[in-house]
């Protein structure tokens, strides 16, 4: 009852301070003991009534100075009273906001805050954003002075309830922006509204996130201010004119139109999270949908096919807002959910379909567009699930969300668990676990990721955990190999767990006395081979870090990625002059295979096997939404035969039918993306006894290739002493299937101990 007044009052407030000044408030105050509002809220908002009045609004005179003196202590000591009371955890209390219109834009911010229990609550709108800079990432260099970051990590003052509080810009920009647009809504701002100086009540706010962001009425998502009009208005009208084109076709195809099929899945995923709205978003256009993608060609839907355009797109989508863990998690939550950028703005949903069918058109089997719209899947910041075929669970959502940021290492974990609670009817095992550990006090960062990997391994018995390791990524070097750094935001690039199954039949067998030694955890697996040969050089690692720096415009670099593989293929194929063409560990791989051989673990040609590898056997191409291998009757190196040879061999040593220039078509351009994506930060090896695969960049000469129990991929370890090392992940050819456990059956392989630390 108390909040409800206090907003109804509000506009008697602002009223009083139009017409009247002093009078005006003091009434208000009579008005508001009358009404026996809460006394901490009282006797706030009252001091700031009188204050702001006398001393702000009040005429300007020779002791102006000494009444602005007098406010700034008013100020000083109700700062120590604006938190007064910790949050009620157990009726689930929160605080809200409520902007005070100002028509002057550049007049100072204020808001009022009240508190309330979430489930009497009125209507509220909880507010999205990122705390820092708001634009792209690549602006996030060593600043300058008066550079964009510079201001927007600086601290600015707003009044809440009459004390002085520090915001960042961004914030301030978005609060601007609502003061005129939302003036009669009632806000709730994390900076704001939890007591963040008090650890206790941080951990309890932070364990009610998701069902704060689900009950509010809209989830404003403020990507920042416009930094370029044009730019900006370009992208909004490519994505609703991807919208248009999808619409038209639909209401000429089915009777029922879009409008009516729209409003039903609408209404069927308001309360779902988004992931799980995806999914149905995308079943859709499977099963309904699926005859616009066949011929699609962009141009011919009146939609530009102009790189600037599509870079605009790209831009926007590289806002800082799509980078952290915490708006993921928001909008996960979002029953209602619009997306403003400066003045401009966009649902969600819409904003969602598009890339959707942004994503569909680029995978389409028979699309005509030369090009895929966003070669870098860009579309993947907004969908953000690369399981979009299924509900995930709390490990995929962790690597799903892995590129995005936390101020807090910790909350890589605990910023995503809200959302994951949402995914079933009931919160999950894995969520009913980790949710107590939430604490900003009690718990280290260590250890909180050693128990993450622990439960996955040990308690769940699933190896997916292994394979988000990246060591040779970690920022916490005190970490053991096998648990996962989430503090390291490289995006994942692992193996799928869907197209192999490398020791099928069996399960996982672990040992971990973490009373003993919580740093080690043993494995039973086999060791199929010891590496010989890695194929690498600098240019690689060169073009890997131009890749990962400047997404947007390292695509010249792409084709030398490729050069050395090409080489050695048509170099081998060749069999004249390999030293000629071909240099160091090149030179030493190209030797060790038999090009016009068979590959024994497949019955392949060593060719075919190549070009397998270097795919890790993965068709682009797919069929509703499941991963698929490369089909077996498939020759895929013909696809690539004349590609290699003309990149791999000089001119005067092509034979004569290679020499005319052809263009590359559609179906050979989307293989060619594949192969780019497969072998970034992979290295080519090749094993003692001639197995070929491709490991990560970080492998070296000696390291060994092992199948764990119960695992879905082969991983390289690294010996040390009587332990071992993870190196990570590795696809070996011919082994993605269970042929080291039919080999450890008929008794050529054997299984052992591996302890990992």
């Amino acid at each position: 009852m108390a909040i409800q007044l206090h907003w109804a009052l509000t506009g008697a407030y602002i009223k009083g301070r139009a017409q009247g000044g002093v009078p005006a408030a003091q009434s208000l105050i009579r008005i508001m003991q009358f009404c026996n509002l809460r006394r901490s809220l009282f006797s706030s908002f009252s001091a700031c009534c009188l204050t702001a009045s006398k001393f702000r609004d009040g005429p300007a005179d020779e002791d102006s100075f000494r009444r602005e003196t007098v406010y700034k202590k008013a100020i000083e000591d109700r700062s120590k009273r604006l938190f007064t009371k910790r949050l009620s955890f157990d009726s689930k209390e929160i605080r809200l906001l409520f902007i005070v219109p100002n028509a002057n834009s550049t007049g100072k911010m204020e808001l009022l805050m009240a508190n309330c229990d979430i489930g009497k609550a009125p209507s509220y709108l909880a507010l999205s954003y990122t705390g820092g800079n708001p634009y792209m990432a690549n602006q996030w260099t060593t600043p300058t002075k008066n550079t964009d970051f510079d201001r927007y990590l600086k601290a600015t003052k707003v009044l809440v309830n009459g004390v002085e509080f520090a915001i960042k810009r961004n914030l301030l920009e978005a609060l601007i922006r609502f003061r005129h647009t939302h003036s009669q809504k009632v806000f709730w701002i994390d900076s704001i509204c939890i007591n963040e100086a008090d650890p206790v009540e941080r951990t309890e706010q932070v364990k009610l996130m998701g069902d704060i962001y689900h009950q509010a009425e809209e989830v404003p998502i403020w990507l920042g201010e416009i930094e370029n009009k044009v730019e900006t208005q370009t992208a909004l009208d490519l994505i609703r004119g991807m919208l248009r084109a999808f619409r038209s076709w639909y209401d000429a195809n089915h009777q029922a139109g879009f409008r009516r099929r729209w409003d039903e899945l609408i209404q069927m995923t308001e309360s779902t999270a988004d992931a799980i709205d995806q999914k149905k978003f995308w079943e859709w256009l499977q099963s309904e949908c699926q005859s616009f993608f066949d011929g699609i060609h962009l141009e011919s839907l009146g939609i530009r096919t102009d790189h600037r355009a599509w870079d605009a797109v790209r831009k926007l989508l590289s806002r800082r807002w799509f980078d952290r863990v915490w708006t993921w998690q928001e909008k996960e939550r979002a029953r209602h959910a619009i997306v403003y950028i400066g003045d401009r703005s966009i649902l969600w949903a819409e904003l969602r379909l598009s890339m959707l069918l942004i994503m569909a058109h680029d995978l389409s089997k028979t699309r005509l567009t030369p090009f895929p719209a966003l070669r870098g899947r860009e579309y993947l910041r907004v969908l953000d699930s690369l399981n979009i075929g299924r509900s995930p669970d709390l490990l995929d959502i962790m690597i799903n969300v892995r590129h995005r940021d936390t101020q807090l290492k910790q909350d890589k974990i605990f910023g995503v668990l809200g959302a994951a609670a949402a995914y079933n009817e009931k919160p999950s095992n894995d969520v009913a676990h980790f949710s107590p550990l939430v604490s900003y006090g009690n718990l280290t960062t260590e250890d909180l990721y050693k128990e993450f990997s622990r439960y996955w391994i040990k308690d769940r018995g699933d190896l997916r955990a292994l394979q988000a390791c990246n060591p040779s990524k970690k920022k916490m070097a005190e970490l053991p190999s096998w648990v996962v750094d989430w503090s390291d935001n490289t995006p994942s690039l692992q193996l799928s767990t869907r197209l192999y199954n490398a020791a099928k039949g069996t399960e996982v067998e672990v040992e971990h006395a973490h009373h003993i030694n919580p740093d080690e955890i043993q494995l039973r697996g086999i060791r199929v081979d010891r590496i010989k040969t890695v194929c690498d050089d600098e240019d690689m690692a060169t073009i890997e870090e131009k890749a990962t720096k400047n997404s947007l415009k390292w695509d010249p670099w792409k084709e030398r990625l490729l050069q050395q593989y090409a080489g050695m293929y048509a170099a081998g194929v060749r069999g004249k002059g390999l030293s000629a063409s071909l240099s160091g560990n090149w030179l030493q791989a190209a030797r060790q295979i038999d090009w016009h051989g068979v590959y024994m673990p497949t019955g392949q040609s060593m060719r075919e096997a190549f070009w397998r590898t270097l795919l890790v056997d993965h068709d682009p191409y797919i069929a509703a939404s499941t991963d698929q291998r490369i089909a077996d009757e498939m020759e895929i190196h013909s696809v690539f035969n004349r590609w290699a040879w003309r990149r791999g061999l000089t001119r005067s040593l092509l034979p004569p039918t290679m020499r005319d220039r052809q263009p590359m078509n559609i179906s050979f351009e989307r293989w060619f993306e594949t192969l780019q994506s497969s072998l970034m930060f992979k290295r080519f090896l090749v094993t003692e006894t001639g197995l070929i695969g491709l490991a990560p960049s970080n492998v070296q000469v000696g390291d060994l290739v092992c199948v764990f129990l119960g695992g879905r991929v082969p991983f390289t370890l690294r010996e040390n002493g009587d332990q071992y090392t993870l190196v990570e992940e590795t696809y070996l050819h011919g082994f993605m299937d269970g042929r080291a456990i039919e080999l450890a059956n008929e008794g050529q392989l054997e299984i052992s101990n591996f302890c990992l630390r």
